[in-house]
């Protein structure tokens, strides 16, 4: 499709509030940028494993349960 300009996670998925990605990113120790590229996706992950949650990489339901965001 085309492009919207509308910020997306790695998976593609819409993010409406790059704020909110910040504070993902500050909870699992990456870069505060506002965007899920590599490094926050492999940082997600880490901290999914260290709280024995599936790692992988998305923040669902129960990551973000568990983020207390």
């Amino acid at each position: 499709g085309t492009d919207d300009h509308t910020v997306r996670s790695h998976s593609g998925a819409r993010v409406a509030d790059r704020a909110q990605i910040k504070r993902i990113q500050a909870k699992v120790g990456a870069t505060a940028d506002g965007r899920i590229g590599p490094r926050t996706a492999a940082a997600i992950a880490q901290w999914q494993r260290k709280n024995k949650l599936t790692a992988d990489s998305k923040v669902g339901p129960e990551t973000w349960a568990a983020m207390s965001l």
